[in-house]
């Protein structure tokens, strides 16, 4: 079994589909935030991801079998949401 490390390194994070994080001030921030992510994620497209798309990324890196980069940031997460 080979057994290898990835490290997911994404920027912003926006909860999609109603996840969201138990810490109120969090909770106010993404509140806050949300009618912001579409110019956030146009200005700053490479630094800006979302919780499905870290979910796809990591089921998508299992199955890639050591191929590509051992640290994701969000712009290499997105990519591999894609597919």
């Amino acid at each position: 079994m080979d057994m290898r490390a990835y490290m997911f390194r994404p920027g912003w994070v926006q909860p999609v589909h109603g996840e969201g994080s138990r810490t109120g001030w969090y909770r106010a921030l993404y509140a806050a935030a949300a009618p912001l992510y579409p110019l956030l994620r146009r200005v700053a497209g490479g630094r800006v991801t979302t919780t499905e798309a870290v979910g796809r990324a990591m089921l998508a890196v299992v199955g890639a079998a050591g191929t590509g980069p051992r640290v994701l940031r969000s712009k290499d997460i997105n990519r591999l949401a894609a597919v």
